[in-house]
């Protein structure tokens, strides 16, 4: 489901919990749901692909279905709440939006389509990889750095003695 929302605040205190639910379950007229069903975006955040677009690519909605709201999906602005089944398991449920929350439409996912991305836990993702440190340093390239020292060294000791006997 789609809705447009007019909220003066900032939208992480639409999921904001408080005494009887947070305000955006409030509005919705429904109980507690699983936010990671919702997508609360500014309409201007998908303005360069458009709101159908990201409807079609980002939630499988078919394409055909959005031909008739297309002008009235584009034309949204403010806040843009969409409501997937996933926020309620797949089971159905009743919403009694309620104002400042616009009921918009209602589409089904396409056949096939992809189902939700699932959350990434892999260390990659969490930011726990290990930052692999300097590579230790060969047995060729300490042998290197010696004979290097070795040179330097000899270097300034010979031009000590040519200094001092002259």
């Amino acid at each position: 489901m789609v809705f447009q929302l007019d909220w003066p605040a900032k939208l992480e205190a639409l999921t904001k919990p408080g005494e009887g639910g947070s305000p955006l379950e409030k509005t919705l007229g429904a109980g507690p749901f699983d936010i990671d069903g919702v997508d609360i975006f500014e309409a201007s955040a998908v303005q360069p692909v458009g709101l159908g677009s990201y409807l079609v690519d980002g939630h499988g909605i078919e394409a055909t279905d959005l031909l008739a709201f297309g002008a009235q999906l584009e034309g949204l602005t403010g806040v843009i709440v969409v409501v997937t089944a996933r926020a309620f398991d797949g089971d159905t449920a009743l919403l009694r939006p309620k104002p400042p929350l616009r009921y918009i439409a209602q589409f089904r996912e396409a056949q096939g389509a992809p189902g939700p991305a699932l959350p990434l836990e892999s260390d990659a993702a969490t930011e726990k990889v290990s930052r692999p440190g300097k590579k230790p340093k060969s047995d060729a390239r300490i042998g290197g750095m010696v004979a290097t020292a070795v040179l330097i060294f000899l270097a300034l000791f010979v031009t000590f003695f040519v200094l001092s006997a002259g």
